[in-house]
């Protein structure tokens, strides 16, 4: 299928502007693109205490616990602890069920 373009007499310059114009905006929207999926996939989903201690099912003494112990590692943003909530949520998958500890020690 041909496409025919049917042009009105126009300057160089408008024919250049035009050209530019729509070079300018193809390319605004590309670096909006990538921005908004570096920014979405590079940036973790930060949870507070109480969120992760809700996730977990325990309670903010024993996430502090946990914490200080090396098994769920935090983030210091100014004055507050966060947890990144792939990190928590990889944490749920090490825990072994009280049937299976209870098995493998028979």
């Amino acid at each position: 299928m041909q496409t025919e373009i049917l042009l009105k007499r126009i300057s160089f310059e408008q024919l250049e502007e035009s050209i530019k114009t729509i070079v300018s905006k193809e390319i605004q929207k590309s670096i909006s693109d990538l921005t908004s999926t570096l920014l979405s996939n590079t940036t973790p989903k930060l949870l507070t205490r109480k969120e992760t201690a809700g996730i977990l099912g325990i309670s903010l003494p024993t996430l502090h616990e946990w914490t200080k112990a090396g098994l769920l590692p935090a983030k210091r943003i100014n004055a507050s602890i966060r947890y990144e909530k792939n990190t928590v949520f990889n944490a749920l998958d090490d825990v072994v069920p009280l049937r299976k500890k209870c098995r493998n020690k028979l």
